[in-house]
């Protein structure tokens, strides 16, 4: 071994090392495989949206039309990560003293069109520089496969997740990605959210995302159908490439969200039952079938009771169902916010023809029947500051469906009216600490609980593109402007979780 390659590889074990250290938290000291990171997106942060060799992926082609993103925004530069990772990834680690980086994998960036055998060397090679550079700096590395940046060709071709024919398309992608990358790569996870793409993307709400399908169930519950399938494949995949030793022996699993929800009127039992309704379709829809192998029978029940389609939501055959169940080694909550949940007066229709509250026909609110709010306001009017979301969330996936192994995969902030700010505001950040020192309090009692709570990823390591609503809602614990290599400026926030995870009295 040339001594250049051998400096490299010992450099990168003692980062390794370290980055296995036991952390503590406000002076408890935390499990010994705990992890303490933040997380990038590839869309979000990147940029560098056509260069060396990158295809088009259907939020390229999103920003692009008019009216979809508030500002006109788009991700086309981004955060610029993409040229300034080698400066910060350190920054990262230097402002919030983490044992992990978090990022995402643009599939765009390593097949353009979505399929095929052979890799553009150019991203491949982009990505093991970003995980080499993490692991100098004392982080291991969580490389997800999917964020949303589905590529364009397969859309046109097929119509993307609604169809099955990208369950193939990603098991291909997910085995070269893994195999390519499975040396740079610690931990792996499959994709991010399924419910809040397929909802907001192809067809349940109002078309915010890309690629923009709106009013359209039936099609919203084929597309996490699929990607639940698309996820198995891709769990199954890189048991082979483990068991041939072409990636770490770690683990793979998936980011997955939901409102944990609240009876309008704890008292009712109508009230209570809705909150149970609402967190089956928010949490279980994706949860249910990796610990069970089909959807919550209360997500059944409620559809068979109100809709005309007996098959509105998908069966998994048996072997669907046998490669789904159990197809994790561990689940990412990303949690933010809770909501009320009440049910509907009698005599309301909810069905195909009287959408108000389809499909899971109980009414869900940020106040309850007393007009009090879930929580204290954000400057993102979905998210609440309340005392227990992610207790409760991880509390619902553990006893509920009995999932082996959970960490906080997301959750954060931005703080309100974000335009009015100045920047001395921004960075002085006291409602962001506030957030987290909730968190804070969410994750000791998890822990206390016996809940098996394996990390920690705050949502986001810097300022980035945040989706429709451009850049104008920031949860980044670093301050930079969009554009070409901009300025990073910590937040006070950054600051206060380094010594919450660091101070040991």
């Amino acid at each position: 071994m040339k001594l250049s390659n051998l400096l490299s590889a010992i450099t990168i074990a003692q980062s390794l090392s370290f980055a296995s250290a036991q952390l503590s938290m406000n002076g408890r000291q935390l499990p010994k495989d705990f992890i303490y990171g933040c997380g990038v997106t590839a869309y979000q942060v990147e940029g560098a949206w056509n260069e060396d060799g990158k295809g088009v992926s259907i939020w390229d082609e999103f920003v692009h039309q008019k009216g979809h993103i508030k500002g006109g925004a788009t991700g086309d530069v981004a955060m610029d990560f993409y040229h300034t990772y080698k400066k910060d990834i350190p920054l990262f680690k230097k402002s919030l003293g983490i044992n992990n980086f978090d990022f995402t994998i643009a599939w765009t960036r390593l097949l353009p069109n979505g399929k095929g055998d052979k890799l553009n060397e150019k991203g491949v090679q982009y990505y093991k520089n970003v995980a080499d550079v993490a692991h100098k700096n004392g982080m291991s590395t969580t490389c997800t496969l999917y964020h949303w940046d589905l590529p364009a060709a397969l859309q046109h071709s097929y119509g993307g997740w609604k169809s099955d024919k990208i369950i193939a398309d990603f098991k291909n992608y997910a085995s070269l990605a893994m195999e390519a990358l499975g040396k740079h790569c610690d931990r792996w996870a499959s994709m991010n959210e399924i419910r809040t793409f397929c909802v907001e993307g192809y067809g349940g709400e109002d078309g915010d995302s890309a690629p923009g399908i709106k009013d359209d169930i039936p099609q919203m519950f084929q597309c996490a159908h699929h990607a639940l399938l698309a996820h198995a494949e891709a769990y199954h995949e890189f048991q082979n490439l483990k068991k041939a030793g072409k990636v770490k022996d770690t683990t793979f699993g998936i980011k997955l969200d939901g409102s944990p929800a609240k009876p309008s009127n704890p008292h009712s039992a109508a009230d209570r039952q809705a909150a149970q309704v609402s967190m089956a379709f928010g949490i279980g829809w994706d949860v249910a079938p990796l610990t069970t192998g089909d959807y919550p029978p209360l997500m059944r029940s409620t559809l068979a009771k109100h809709s005309k389609n007996p098959d509105i939501l998908p069966r998994f055959t048996q072997e669907q169902s046998a490669r789904l169940k159990d197809a994790y080694d561990i689940i990412y909550y990303d949690g933010y916010s809770s909501t009320f949940a009440a049910a509907l007066p009698k005599g309301t229709k909810c069905d195909e023809d009287n959408q108000d509250y389809w499909p899971s026909c109980i009414d869900e609110e940020t106040k309850n029947k007393r007009g009090k709010l879930i929580g204290k306001p954000t400057g993102s009017d979905w998210n609440f500051l309340t005392n227990d979301t992610l207790y409760q969330g991880l509390t619902y996936m553990h006893k509920k469906w009995n999932v082996k192994a959970l960490a906080i995969g997301e959750n954060g902030m931005v703080l309100r009216n974000p335009l009015k700010l100045s920047f001395h505001q921004k960075i002085d950040d006291k409602g962001r600490i506030e957030w987290y020192k909730s968190t804070l309090r969410n994750i000791k009692w998890a822990l206390d609980t016996g809940i098996p709570l394996k990390g920690f990823i705050p949502w986001t390591c810097i300022r980035n593109f945040e989706w429709s609503n451009g850049y104008e809602g920031d949860f980044g614990l670093i301050y930079a402007n969009p554009g070409k290599n901009q300025k990073r400026t910590p937040k006070k926030s950054s600051a206060f979780l380094r010594k919450a995870f660091h101070n040991k009295h």
